[in-house]
């Protein structure tokens, strides 16, 4: 509670007469006066003009009821964010996302979420982009990472970036060293192909165009898999390069874009419209600032 005194002081400004004022906070006008007598003694010098229709600030007082008004405003703005503090420490939230994210970067940000805010308990889905989106507008899942949503769905995007299609391989693969690489360059080597999913729709496509589907050596809807196989030699791949960042980053295999161009959009995204709760505004800022949303655009 903002301190009896000063609430007394600002409520006799207000009101013009402790009479008023003690109506107004339902304590004695006796109490009331006693209080800012004792307070004018205490700093020496009178803060109201005693007039026999009410109360007048002097300059002292004038001096103090603008500091008092932001020390109330102050206190009032504190008193709000602990409460937003309090309501952010417990909730639940449902986070819908691709396998290959869920796997590598979502571990770290959950965990560093479980220690500063353990009250706050998560549903993790794993799904297909187009069903990560859907889940978020029909109000089953509070966020979601996800390749180019819908814009007929009702989505608020909070951060997207675009990142290229191409192939993986181990560095020194003949693919590797191409100035330049196209899909047909890639048929000319075993080739490891996810199994399902949007990604494999926009590669079938791809394929369609050169002739027609082409087998694939190994086809799985396992990121780990997929990496461990290219890791050791067994072909190439054709992937965006988020799904293998860490490996591109730290050297372990080379990624050569498809020419032409081919671009995904990866999007954080969240119900248009809805107001968030406050343990979901908790998880978004932390998703924000440590999904590796910068590396990921940078290596595009």
């Amino acid at each position: 509670m903002f301190a009896p005194l000063l609430r007394y002081f600002v409520e006799v400004v207000h009101t013009g007469s402790i009479r008023s004022a003690s109506e107004k906070l339902h304590i004695a006008a006796s109490a009331i006066n006693r209080h800012i007598i004792e307070f004018e003694e205490q700093i020496g010098t009178p803060l109201f003009e005693r007039l026999p229709r009410g109360m007048r600030l002097t300059e002292a007082g004038t001096v103090l009821y603008e500091s008092a008004k932001r020390l109330q405003y102050e206190y009032q703005s504190a008193l709000e964010a602990i409460d937003s503090l309090r309501q952010a420490n417990k909730g639940h939230v449902t986070i819908a996302m691709l396998q290959g994210f869920a796997d590598e970067a979502l571990p770290a940000i959950v965990i560093s979420l479980l220690h500063d805010y353990p009250g706050i308990s998560y549903s993790i889905v794993v799904r297909s982009s187009p069903q990560c989106a859907e889940l978020v507008a029909e109000g089953e899942a509070d966020l979601a990472l996800c390749y180019d949503p819908s814009e007929a769905l009702r989505l608020n995007v909070v951060r997207s970036i675009e990142l290229a299609m191409g192939v993986v391989s181990l560095p020194g693969h003949p693919i590797a060293l191409l100035p330049q690489v196209n899909l047909a360059d890639a048929l000319r080597f075993p080739l490891l192909l996810p199994r399902t999913g949007e990604m494999r729709y926009r590669i079938d496509r791809m394929l369609a165009a050169l002739g027609g589907p082409v087998a694939a050596m190994v086809e799985t809807d396992s990121m780990g898999m997929f990496r461990k196989l290219v890791l050791s030699g067994a072909g190439v791949g054709i992937v965006t390069r988020a799904a293998i960042w860490r490996e591109v980053t730290g050297g372990e295999l080379a990624f050569s874009p498809l020419a032409p161009d081919a671009r995904s959009r990866l999007c954080l995204i969240h119900k248009g419209g809805r107001t968030l709760p406050m343990a979901v505004h908790v998880v978004l800022k932390r998703f924000l600032e440590r999904f590796p949303f910068d590396a990921l655009s940078q290596s595009a």
